[in-house]
């Protein structure tokens, strides 16, 4: 592995990537996240542009790469990291909650999101830009519609639209997870697997917050070792 601060380092992603907790039903960041634990243990800054409730969806139309391209000097080693996708995959709990039987519900289809995370990498790589894919998060399913979906929509309304099986929301994410491994493959990326460090721990609810999504602090601690590893053990090469 070469000198990290060779790299012009920038990270793509939402709220999971900006380090948000949720605690007591209020919204957190944490100090010490994955970004600022990787930096601090690597002496880098990484240029963090991810937001909550970002989509891949929303960044293309606002055209945020070709911005980011614009702005970037072609002779530096420029990285970009992509860690987006699990808002994509959600749906508009509210708009379910008013229509069960509604097929515009969810953010971005998985067709959707393919073409434009292709297009996505197609732009970057054409701009010399190396990019990094990472997994989603896995979700805790259960804590997800208790915590959160129950809060936008009825009970009754929301199981009636997931056909009374919660697993339908683990396994919607869990295409969409699915989809970045195989564009990362198809376009000879770089790919961090953050997802199976999450399902081979014993308790997964243990470190994810209260809401089933965002991780804890632990499991922002485990996305930065699990990263740092990857680079260490050279599975990364860039």
């Amino acid at each position: 592995m070469r000198n990290l601060k060779e790299y012009q380092i920038a990270i793509l992603g939402d709220s999971i990537a900006k380090g948000i907790i949720f605690q007591d039903d209020k919204i957190l960041k944490l100090k010490e996240n994955a970004v600022s634990i990787i930096q601090n243990h690597y002496g880098i800054n990484i240029d963090n542009q991810s937001y909550f409730g970002q989509t891949l969806k929303k960044l293309c139309e606002k055209n945020f790469v070709e911005r980011y391209i614009s702005k970037i000097n072609p002779n530096d080693k420029n990285i970009m990291v992509l860690s987006i996708g699990g808002n994509d995959s959600d749906y508009d709990w509210a708009m379910v909650g008013q229509d069960p039987k509604t097929e515009e519900a969810q953010h971005t289809t998985i067709n959707e999101f393919s073409a434009l995370l292709q297009q996505t990498i197609t732009k970057l790589k054409e701009a010399n830009v190396k990019v990094i894919l990472t997994t989603l998060v896995p979700l805790d399913a259960t804590k997800f519609f208790e915590n959160r979906i129950l809060k936008l929509a009825p009970m009754q309304n929301a199981l009636s639209f997931l056909h009374q099986d919660l697993s339908n929301i683990y396994r919607m994410q869990e295409c969409f997870s699915n989809e970045i491994v195989r564009l990362a493959f198809k376009n000879n990326c770089q790919l961090l697997d953050i997802r199976s460090q999450f399902l081979l721990q014993r308790s997964l609810p243990a470190i994810l917050c209260e809401d089933g999504i965002h991780p804890n602090k632990q499991g922002q601690e485990l996305i930065a070792n699990t990263i740092i590893d990857k680079l260490d053990e050279k599975i990364i090469n860039l």
